[in-house]
């Protein structure tokens, strides 16, 4: 794993690495290092890289006495390095640190002198494969007036090498110290852009972790790819509850809030640390091996480990190669285009333990020094590429969205058109405006695509009852589907269109094969659910061929049906901008197959799809060609005029002026850590239960905070008295749910036939039967359900939601806790769910501090997606 922090203060950084005290820092003449290193047994400080040649020194020498703070500090030998800044204090440099996984340490804290030795030094290796790919793709400097000459350089860093983590850990890492100048091909010496450094952090980490696996593999350990957070590796074998043992500050620093590369992650991990203290290794060691031996392990058990043999490295790249297809359509699952450093991240990730950190670089140059031997496209000048089979995907759907636009029978019959808005209007007691009955003309015209582009709030619910009733008149049948159940539910229940997931739709529209894989891979995610916690089972999506066949499943026959799809068929796709590529693409595949109208209907500044997407943005381009695109602007679901301007705001990327307005009434709050944002969250929720009363939503970015909520707010029911006996205890699923009492709301989050439910039915615990099957009654259904909770895991505590469920949802008053990953459509979208009054809400811990600026920009970020074919550049491709 790599991490990067700013060195703010050269000085204190000097101290920190080469000793606090005066004998500390008392040269040690046996090598010109100060003496805090021979008195601590941790190695003296190295250069590291080539470029150390720079300062007259060669990559291995050691730091010598005074050397690190006269870097840091931008001079050499007491002579300045370039021009100095006026006014402008010299940025000290960036610390790089290379940290092993937990497996890895605790072998070598426990492991005899000899075999110690030779982790160092694989360790080694690897921090200086991951430093010099750094050092040739990260670095660069400016020039000239206001810095717009960009120049390559080669960076300047020392390595020093720690034991031991701020809890007192086994925690083997190298911090490498980059200082923040650097000197050009004419000698000259100019200070380094950061930016490449955090763009190439991922590929570093992952060079250095390939580097090592694949010497820990020659050693004769048998090194597996981790699944968990940071997607690193682990030596198979090594006691779990020892790793464990010797997490301590790991925990530590997800107690205050974070973990990663991050800001917040960085505050977390200097809250609250001990202080460095002395360090001594040989009495570390010492205690590392007597507390092992509690745990049954010693070094002994370290060579038990080493026997494994290694796969030859042209077989493993042999392998590697076969496995490329499956990596190369990985790479466009969640964004149409990548960039080179995705590509070498996968590649190497894949690799872990069979091939080093050339080898999957020399991979990497051979795949994009011949793109069309390997199936990959280079689209526009920023370095995009994308996969030859998406951009194939992509011209399908736009040649059947282009046909269907230009076809002319999809159009609902004129006086039908004005019965339905006659109807609409009497229904609800209003008038129609101009641009609501605008998008009603639009979306019943002749062509067989439509699309809507509905703002939050803004009534699109109302057009889509009024386009139903006009084609059901005109002799149509008008059917709906969206991304969550809840959505379809919601379009079911207030648009009256019968309505169903996109998932089920494209099932029952699918021939034996895609109906197969659809069925293994639901019994194999089935399968993953009911594994414990932390075990390690890989996604579906990471399985091989072969051993997705094991799982594929023969569909049940079923008597001869009529077609779903035909020309006297409507289809509504509502929150459109959520649908995929490869799932719109086989919408209007089937569709434009069977003469079907389609209508899409969403808001493309709102939350995206979770594959690669675009299509709702370009499809509106085709149909506005045709005129059959529709704009609803005008906001109807808000109350109060600051707040409906304030969604807006956000949904502009005008974040701050949103916040502003929402800190001036008083609705804006910060709290210390998590736990007290939860508390406050649940405070307003209760008082306004009880003086309210009507619906509310409690609104996250993340299922942790979901699940924070979920149970804070348990508890406030349970003790307000408002829920029963307790009916399920000692218990703990994947969702954060221990136990349930008589009236909990729980949330089914995967459909189940056999019980009765959907993904995303709510229901409320009713109790428990005698055969141990948890009742519960679902809401919005006169139904009761029963299921073994041992059986069946998939459920949460559904008094909060993500903003993935949220989109769609209309309450009385909302409640969004902002998080640090949040960006413009989830902020869109939660500051735009209310009626009466929503509250916003965010944890100082897990910030840099209480800055409404650090809000707003990341709100501010768009994550709207694009077509590949949007950057395609055709003079770079003339044979695509």
């Amino acid at each position: 794993m790599l991490t990067i922090s700013k060195i703010k203060n050269g000085g204190a950084a000097a101290k920190y690495f080469e000793g606090q005290t005066k004998r500390d820092r008392e040269i040690d003449p046996a090598t010109g290092a100060v003496r805090y290193f021979a008195d601590s047994g941790e190695p003296p400080g190295q250069w590291i890289g080539a470029r150390a040649k720079a300062l007259g020194r060669q990559a291995g020498d050691i730091v010598k006495a005074g050397e690190l703070q006269d870097l840091l500090a931008g001079q050499w030998h007491g002579k300045p390095l370039g021009q100095a800044q006026k006014q402008k204090p010299h940025a000290a440099g960036w610390d790089l640190t290379f940290s092993a996984p937990k497996s890895v340490s605790v072998v070598w804290a426990t492991a005899d002198a000899e075999l110690r030795q030779a982790l160092e030094e694989a360790h080694k290796q690897a921090v200086a494969k991951a430093f010099e790919y750094l050092s040739h793709n990260a670095g660069f400097t400016r020039r000239g007036k206001g810095g717009t000459r960009k120049e390559r350089v080669e960076l300047i860093a020392a390595e020093y090498e720690h034991a031991t983590s701020r809890a007192g850990d086994p925690h083997l890492h190298s911090h490498v110290l980059v200082a923040n100048m650097a000197q050009r091909d004419d000698g000259t010496w100019g200070t380094i852009e950061s930016h490449p450094l955090y763009e190439q952090r991922l590929v570093a980490g992952m060079l250095y972790q390939s580097e090592f696996a694949r010497q820990l593999a020659e050693l004769g350990f048998h090194v597996v790819r981790g699944r968990g957070r940071g997607d690193t590796f682990r030596i198979e074998g090594v006691p779990k509850a020892l790793q464990e043992e010797w997490s301590k500050r790991h925990q530590q620093m997800e107690q205050h809030g974070a973990t990663g590369q991050s800001k917040a992650a960085e505050k977390a991990w200097r809250k609250d640390r001990p202080d460095k203290g002395r360090i001594n290794r040989d009495e570390l060691f010492q205690r590392w091996q007597y507390e092992a031996q509690t745990h049954g392990w010693d070094a002994d058990h370290n060579y038990d480990l080493m026997n494994h043999h290694p796969t030859r490295p042209e077989k493993a790249a042999r392998q590697l190669w076969n496995e490329w297809p499956r990596l190369r359509e990985k790479l466009t699952r969640k964004e149409a285009t990548f960039q080179t450093q995705d590509l070498i991240l996968s590649l190497g990730q894949a690799a872990y333990g069979k091939l080093g950190a050339d080898q999957v670089l020399q991979m990497a140059e051979a795949i994009v020094s011949d793109p069309n031997a390997h199936g990959i496209v280079r689209l526009a000048a920023d370095g995009a590429w994308t996969t030859a089979e998406h951009l194939q995907r992509e011209r399908q759907m736009m040649a059947h969205i282009t046909q269907m636009a230009q076809a002319k029978d999809g159009a609902a019959d004129a006086d039908h058109v004005a019965l339905a808005i006659a109807e609409t209007e009497q229904k609800h007691g209003f008038t129609l405006s101009g641009e609501q009955r605008a998008a009603i003309a639009a979306l019943t015209g002749a062509s067989n695509v439509a699309t809507l582009r509905g703002a939050a709030g803004t009534g699109k619910t109302t057009i889509l009852q009024a386009v139903r009733m006009a084609y059901e008149s005109s002799g149509y049948r008008v059917m709906g589907a969206a991304i969550a159940n809840e959505a379809a539910e919601n379009m079911q229940q207030e648009a009256g269109i019968e309505s169903v997931s996109v998932a089920k739709i494209l099932y029952q529209l699918g021939g034996p094969k895609e109906k197969g894989e659809a069925l293994g891979r639901m019994a194999y995610d089935a399968y993953r659910e009911q594994t414990p916690d932390g075990e390690n089972v890989p996604e579906w999506d990471e399985l091989s061929a072969g051993e997705k066949a094991r799982w594929l499943q023969a569909p049940l026959r079923s008597p001869a049906e009529s077609p779903l799809l035909d020309s006297r068929t409507v289809l509504v796709i509502d929150e459109a901008a959520m649908v995929d590529t490869d799932q719109m693409a086989r919408l209007v595949a089937h569709a434009a197959q069977a003469g079907t109208k389609i209508i899409f209907t969403g808001d493309e500044k709102q939350i995206q799809s979770i594959g690669a997407g675009g299509g709702f943005a370009a499809a509106r381009q085709m149909t506005q060609t045709v005129g059959a695109d529709a704009q609803l602007t005008q906001v109807f679901r808000q109350k109060q005029d600051w707040q409906r301007e304030a969604g807006i705001a956000v949904s502009e990327g005008k974040a701050a002026q949103a916040l502003e307005e929402y800190a001036r009434h008083g609705q804006l709050s910060w709290h210390a850590d998590e736990a007290a944002t939860a508390r406050a969250i649940i405070d307003q929720w209760w008082m306004d239960r009880v003086q309210h009363g009507g619906s509310q939503l409690m609104i996250t970015a993340t299922n942790k905070h979901t699940a924070m909520l979920a149970r804070t707010a348990q508890q406030r029911l349970r003790d307000e008295g408002v829920l029963g006996p307790l009916v399920l205890a000692h218990y703990r699923n994947k969702r954060g749910v221990k136990e349930l009492y008589q009236g909990d709301q729980i949330r089914f989050r995967k459909g189940d036939k056999q019980i009765g439910v959907i993904n995303g039915n709510i229901g409320e615990v009713i109790g428990m039967d005698d055969r141990g099957r948890l009742r519960v009654r679902l809401v919005n259904a006169d139904k009761v359900v029963t299921f073994n909770p041992q059986k069946y895991r998939t459920f949460e505590l559904a008094y909060a939601s993500t903003a993935h469920k949220g989109q769609g949802k209309t309450v009385d008053r909302a409640y969004y806790w902002i998080s640090p990953r949040d960006k413009r459509g989830i902020g869109y979208v939660s500051f735009s769910r209310q009626r009466e009054d929503m509250h916003a809400y965010a944890s100082i811990s897990e910030f840099a501090g209480a800055e409404l600026g650090d809000l707003a920009r990341r709100l501010q970020i768009s994550d709207q997606k694009a077509l590949a074919l949007d950057k395609l550049n055709n003079e770079l491709n003339p044979e695509h």
